[in-house]
C-alpha cells in the first residue's frame, strides 16, 4: 500500500477525503504525518496518522457521508471538546462541522461514502444528526469488526488485491456490511442539559474566534476574556477542554503562524526581524526557537515561492472553521436549551 509523507500541514489536510478544514499543531511533531488509502468502488478507505498535538477545525464534505474511526488510543483524542472512547467514532454528513485535539500523535482510519449510497438509512442518518455531535458511540464488538476489516484492506499482505473491478466491488460489500452494523447499534446521549450547557462553552469559543478573525491587532489574553463574557480561569478551562491548549498558547501559536504567512509572502530585502517585531515579537532569540521547533526550520530559511505564496494562511484558515463550529453549536444548544 503506497503511503505518502507530508511536510505541508495544508497539503496534508487536502488529501484526507471525507474532510475539508485545518491543522494547527500545537507542539513539535513527534511522527510522520502520512496518508495511504484504496478505493473500494464506491467507498474511499483510508489511514492516516497526525503526527503530533494539533488540533483539527473542519467540516465533512457536502453529499458525502464519512466515518472516522480512532486506530490508537482514543484517549488522546478529543471531538467537540468530548473525550473520544474505545467504542466511539466520529460520523460527518455533509458539511458538518467539529474540532479535533489530540494530545499526541494519533492514527486514524476514514471511510468516505456518496449519499445515495444503498446501505445508507436516512431515519438513521437523521437520528445520530439529531445529537449536534460527529461524536457517535456503538458497540465494541461492531466497530472492532470495521477497523480489522480496514486494516486488512489496507495492509501490505500480497495476497490483498483489488485489480479487478470485481475485488474492489467485493470490498465494497464487506465494507458496506460492517458499516451498517456500526450505524445501526449506534447510541447518543441526548440529554438536552447537558447539551444546553455544552452551547454555553460553545458561544464563549465562538466570540473568542470571531476576535481572532476580525482583529488584526495583537490580541493578549484579556481582550479574549472580555468578549468571551466568562473570567479567565473559566476561560482557561475551556480552552483546555476543546484545544488541548490554553489561550495564551494558542495566541503563541496564531502569531508564529501569521509570521510564517507573512514570511512567505514578504518582499526582497524586508528584513525578518522587523516582520517579527511588527506582529509583536520581542525576544527574539525565543521566537527563533519556537518557530523553528514547530516549522522545522529557521525563519531566515522560510524562503517566498511561488507555490508556497499561494498558499493559505494556515492560521486563518482554522479559525474560520472552528468559528463556524462554534456557532453551530451554540445555535443549536439554544434551541434545544431545557426548559
Amino acid at each position: 500500500m503506497l503511503r505518502t509523507a507530508f511536510k505541508d500541514f495544508d497539503e496534508f489536510a487536502e488529501s484526507i477525503a471525507g474532510i475539508e478544514g485545518r491543522f494547527v499543531p500545537t507542539a513539535p511533531a513527534a511522527a510522520e504525518w502520512w496518508v495511504q488509502g484504496t478505493q473500494a468502488h464506491r467507498v474511499s478507505v483510508q489511514e492516516l496518522q497526525v503526527g503530533g498535538c494539533a488540533t483539527f477545525a473542519g467540516t465533512g464534505q457536502r453529499d458525502r457521508v464519512a466515518l472516522g474511526l480512532p486506530m490508537t488510543d482514543a484517549r488522546r483524542m478529543r471531538i467537540d471538546a468530548v473525550d473520544l472512547r474505545e467504542d466511539c467514532f466520529i460520523l460527518m454528513q455533509g458539511e458538518q462541522p467539529f474540532i479535533f485535539t489530540g494530545t499526541g500523535a494519533t492514527r486514524w482510519a476514514g471511510i468516505t461514502l456518496p449519499f445515495d449510497h444503498p446501505i445508507l438509512d436516512p431515519r438513521t442518518l437523521e437520528i445520530l444528526r439529531a445529537s449536534g455531535s460527529v461524536r457517535t458511540r456503538t458497540q465494541l464488538e461492531c466497530l472492532t469488526q470495521l477497523r480489522a476489516l480496514v486494516n486488512r484492506a489496507l495492509s501490505n499482505d500480497p495476497d490483498v488485491c483489488f485489480a479487478t473491478p470485481h475485488a474492489a466491488e467485493a470490498l465494497e460489500e464487506d465494507l458496506s456490511i460492517a458499516i451498517t452494523r456500526v450505524l445501526q447499534s449506534s447510541v447518543e446521549d441526548r440529554d438536552p442539559r447537558r447539551r444546553y450547557l455544552h452551547s454555553q462553552r460553545a458561544r464563549a469559543l465562538w466570540r473568542c474566534l470571531d476576535l481572532l478573525l476580525a482583529s488584526p491587532e495583537v490580541l493578549r489574553v484579556e481582550d479574549l476574556v472580555r468578549e468571551a463574557g466568562v473570567c479567565e480561569r473559566a476561560l482557561r478551562a475551556i480552552f483546555l477542554e476543546y484545544f488541548g491548549v490554553s489561550p495564551k498558547r494558542l495566541l503563541k501559536a496564531r502569531q508564529l503562524w501569521e509570521i510564517r504567512a507573512a514570511l512567505l509572502a514578504r518582499e526582497p530585502g524586508q528584513l525578518v526581524t522587523k516582520i517579527a517585531a511588527n506582529l509583536g515579537i520581542w525576544d527574539l532569540s525565543l521566537f527563533a526557537r519556537n518557530y523553528k521547533a514547530l516549522f522545522g526550520e529557521r525563519p531566515s530559511d522560510t524562503v517566498p515561492s511561488p507555490v508556497r505564496t499561494s498558499s493559505r494562511n494556515a492560521s486563518m484558515t482554522w479559525l474560520i472553521y472552528a468559528a463556524k463550529t462554534f456557532r453551530a453549536q451554540a445555535q443549536s444548544g439554544y434551541r434545544n436549551r431545557p426548559h
